[in-house]
């Protein structure tokens, strides 16, 4: 038995990394821009390859909006500018529903803007929570000097 170091591949992780990119490319052929968690769940810390094509895609990509201003798309996602760079969506992410409060960047390379890593993807259930205990929060915030 030989002993491995830290810069040899393991075949089997290699290979998984390999079947790894290869669902994240058919995803994006199949027009899901997806996210890094399937990646990172599964301890990898592979990035998916953004293309021309699925960066100007959705919501996420849409032009800034004033403070307020919503769009919604063809696919029923949504976006509502919540503040400069700042944005809450609503979309579906394989099969899923989610909400998404994410702050955003404009890329050097290309002027697009990006979601950042800032940010939080609640459940609808979440949200629910959120949103029934609004009366509280809102007591928080003007209670606190």
């Amino acid at each position: 038995m030989t002993k491995r170091t830290k810069a040899e591949p393991v075949d089997d992780i290699e290979s998984q990394q390999a079947q790894d990119q290869e669902a994240d490319d058919a995803d994006i052929e199949n027009g899901d821009q997806g996210t890094d968690a399937a990646a990172t769940s599964a301890g990898h810390a592979a990035k998916k390859p953004k293309t021309a094509a699925s960066a100007s895609k959705g919501p996420a990509n849409a032009a800034s909006g004033a403070p307020g201003s919503s769009a919604t798309e063809a696919d029923g996602s949504f976006t509502l500018h919540v503040a400069p760079m700042k944005r809450l969506s609503v979309s579906t992410f394989k099969g899923k529903k989610l909400i998404h409060i994410r702050e955003y960047y404009k890329d050097k390379s290309d002027g697009i803007e990006k979601p950042g890593k800032k940010g939080i993807t609640l459940s609808p259930e979440a949200w629910k929570i959120i949103v029934d205990n609004k009366a509280a929060i809102d007591a928080a915030i003007a209670k606190i000097k």
